[in-house]
């Protein structure tokens, strides 16, 4: 089974107290690269929400956005400045004893000064928050997986059909290869025979000799029983449970190196232009495995 790289998943929840928002969204990366973007407030959340999240995902630039919204007024807490209520009483006596300035100040004269009331929002429960959090951010990874894995399943389907078209090619070369000593001995005689004008007549033990030693230098079937080995456990991996983009690059990466291989042994034109279907084929698969996650 295959998963993209990219995906995207989005949940909202309500709440008794407060909406919560789960916004997720994935581009192709070496690692598992988390971001989490949220208020200053609900920062504490962060850590929490990428070690939930790397248990769902193993690769990918992930980018969330978490928006928590309050259904009612915030509760306040409510202090008197007791130190500075002090110094504003203290202060108006010395007036009235220096200045012989008699005071009329209320209650109410004395609560409007400066910084003498302390208004300040009650914390909200964390705990209570954590555990809303969590629910939403299980469904928009939910849903970011599943969109992940619809795309892998149309990846798999081309990475399999391009694969069958390596096997055919290969398969042609294959054939190829088993005629290659009639082919060179026939090429020789037309070479020498062309050279020699039928002046000279050279030995068929010799014809058989060269020809056998230049099918051998151009002999290309370990080559190819390698890369049958390679396309058979491209098809394991991606029809396998387990997700394994990286082993994927690197059989690929073999699978190209064998054709480079074969493409410098051989002067064949149709294997010459089987090895470059080959290869147009092998890159297209790489573009599709770069997005594997």
């Amino acid at each position: 089974m295959l998963r993209s790289m990219t995906g995207y998943g989005k949940a909202e929840k309500e709440f008794a107290n407060r909406n919560v928002s789960v916004e997720i969204k994935s581009v192709n990366h070496r690692y598992c690269d988390i971001s989490v973007r949220t208020s200053r407030k609900y920062s504490f959340l962060e850590e929490h929400i990428k070690s939930k999240v790397r248990k769902k995902v193993r690769r990918g630039k992930i980018e969330i956005g978490l928006t928590l919204e309050s259904c009612k007024e915030p509760d306040f807490d409510v202090k008197i400045n007791d130190s500075l209520l002090k110094e504003y009483i203290e202060n108006f006596k010395y007036i009235e004893d220096e200045f012989a300035i008699q005071s009329d100040v209320s209650i109410s004269d004395v609560l409007s000064m400066p910084e003498v009331i302390i208004v300040s929002a009650k914390p909200e429960n964390e705990s209570e928050i954590l555990m809303q959090v969590e629910e939403c951010l299980e469904e928009a990874v939910e849903k970011f997986n599943q969109m992940r894995e619809k795309e892998g399943a149309s990846m798999e389907r081309d990475i399999l059909n391009r694969k069958e078209i390596v096997a055919v090619h290969l398969n042609k070369m294959k054939k190829k290869v088993e005629n290659s000593q009639e082919t060179y001995m026939k090429m020789l005689r037309e070479r020498i025979g062309e050279l020699l004008k039928d002046t000279v007549e050279i030995p068929e033990e010799k014809v058989l000799t060269e020809a056998a030693f230049l099918a051998d230098k151009a002999n290309i079937t370990e080559e190819i029983v390698r890369m049958e080995s390679h396309l058979i456990q491209l098809e394991d991996i991606v029809n396998g449970e387990e997700i394994q983009g990286r082993k994927l690059d690197f059989l690929i990466q073999e699978i190209n190196r064998e054709t480079n291989t074969i493409g410098s042994k051989v002067s064949n034109l149709d294997i010459t232009k089987g090895v470059i279907e080959i290869k147009s084929e092998i890159e297209k698969i790489r573009e599709q495995i770069q997005n594997v996650e």
